[in-house]
């Protein structure tokens, strides 16, 4: 089984053996939106914590295999996206990963890479407003 999944599986209390451990977990996108997985080693990190999370209950990617949303290295983004386009509450999904710091996966219909390019545009405009006339 994929890290991902044996993390949402070990953390979250459901059976990682028992049909891949998805229908174990109680509302996977609700567990998921909880776990930030480090870039590098995998291991499981809690983020920071918004107050409005509501939104996930409406997530069309409520039930979905979480790996869908981890894709490993050279491997598509495509078919996360494709779910999140379909999606009601993907600026909600996008705005927690970014305001929470979540450097893995696709959250919001965007990659990691994707993420990236949004956080320096934003310094930029940041620094920008920052030094602006005083």
């Amino acid at each position: 089984m994929h890290s991902v999944s044996m993390h949402v599986a070990e953390i979250m209390g459901g059976d990682p053996e028992v049909s891949g451990g998805y229908e174990t977990l109680p509302s996977i996108a609700d567990k998921v939106a909880w776990l930030a997985v480090d870039a590098v080693g995998g291991a499981p990190r809690a983020p920071r914590l918004e107050t409005d999370v509501s939104w996930r209950e409406s997530a069309e990617c409520l039930g979905v295999d979480p790996d869908l949303f981890f894709p490993e290295r050279g491997e598509s983004a495509a078919p996360a996206k494709e779910v999140c386009c379909r999606c009601n509450v993907q600026d909600d999904c996008l705005k927690y990963a970014l305001g929470n710091g979540i450097v893995s996966g696709v959250w919001g219909g965007k990659s990691e890479r994707q993420r990236r390019k949004i956080r320096r545009e934003q310094a930029t405009e940041r620094d920008a407003g920052s030094s602006g006339t005083d």
